[in-house]
């Protein structure tokens, strides 16, 4: 998750908006751009597109984005039950 990042440019203790902030800016921001995908996703030459095969729109991606976290938020919190 995106916390572990901010938390080397803060205090010990970032607020989880902040890393949930960067999070969405990498994640949507580079799947609705011109390359269509993350790095890492660019490196195995992947790229994320709608049904049709167009780029998605920033507010797919973003969508897209909380709903990942959402999901792996819940997948966590079983796990760690």
């Amino acid at each position: 998750f995106a916390l572990g990042i901010v938390g080397t440019f803060s205090s010990p203790d970032p607020d989880p908006l902040v890393g949930v902030f960067f999070f969405w800016i990498y994640k949507a921001c580079f799947e609705a751009g011109p390359d269509q995908a993350s790095w890492g996703k660019q490196r195995f030459k992947v790229k994320v597109v709608t049904l049709d095969g167009s780029r998605m729109s920033l507010r797919i991606a973003t969508l897209r984005c909380f709903a990942w976290i959402v999901s792996t938020v819940t997948v966590v919190a079983a796990i760690a039950r």
